[in-house]
């Protein structure tokens, strides 16, 4: 119900001229899917994304769901003849040049509260599409910056509240882990903290070790993933669970 009620919203807002707005679902809730239903019959669609890991699922899932070929732009591809092209955010606002700001009817941006940086902002601005469509579970960038000079309006939002109490989502039970790791001084870009400096802060043996001891205490015997910041700190992350007799493999993807 809540993905139909999305594309109603969408299309209301586009009748009442609103060309550029954003769609807020929670993580694990279908944004992906639902963008796709909403979409697909509007034309030609750009879909950027910022990382190449999401440029490939994306282009797996809308491939799909789309049930038509998917091109792409990325690295040193450039391959546009399609209904719906794959756009890497960081290699297109070095390739605007090749393309006309009138190319795509439609421009989905994912997680679009990155949109707000110097480069992800020049491809926000440089098409002229009928409907530019944010999408994120986290509306609000980390500097403040106001997303309203990106988007005109939330179409829709469903919140995780609403996604847990119709039973889409599972109720959280979160363990909060005290340690002394101060990020005040990691900067940020765009709203995302330098990878280097985040890897120095908190990438630490004794950190990995609380990490594995909380798991010890509130989830010994479940499955279990942790999320880490690199390569490195996937490998390190790993020594203090064997170490405790805690299968633990780690997976990467370049």
């Amino acid at each position: 119900l809540y993905q139909v009620k999305s594309r109603e919203a969408i299309y209301a807002a586009m009748r009442r001229g609103i060309r550029k707005m954003a769609l807020i679902l929670p993580t694990g809730t279908g944004k992906t899917f639902t963008a796709v239903q909403t979409i697909k019959d509007l034309g030609r669609v750009l879909w950027i994304t910022h990382t190449q890991e999401l440029l490939s699922q994306s282009a797996k899932a809308l491939s799909a769901e789309a049930g038509c070929s998917v091109g792409l732009i990325k690295a040193d591809i450039f391959d546009i003849n399609h209904n719906i092209v794959m756009a890497s955010a960081q290699t297109l606002h070095n390739r605007l040049h090749k393309l006309s700001p009138d190319e795509f009817d439609v421009v989905v941006e994912d997680e679009c509260d990155l949109f707000g940086s110097v480069s992800f902002k020049k491809s926000h601005d440089y098409f002229n599409a009928k409907l530019t469509l944010g999408l994120t579970a986290t509306y609000y960038r980390n500097d403040n910056m106001d997303m309203s000079d990106l988007y005109e309006e939330v179409a829709y939002e469903y919140g995780l509240k609403a996604a847990i109490d119709d039973g889409w989502l599972a109720k959280p039970i979160v363990v909060k882990l005290k340690t002394t790791t101060n990020l005040d001084d990691v900067h940020t870009l765009a709203g995302e903290f330098n990878q280097k400096e985040l890897t120095e802060k908190i990438n630490t043996p004794s950190r990995n070790f609380q990490v594995a001891n909380a798991y010890l205490e509130h989830g010994e015997g479940r499955q279990f993933i942790v999320f880490c910041c690199d390569i490195q700190h996937t490998i390190d992350m790993c020594e203090p669970f064997n170490e405790k007799g805690v299968k633990c493999r780690r997976i990467s993807q370049k």
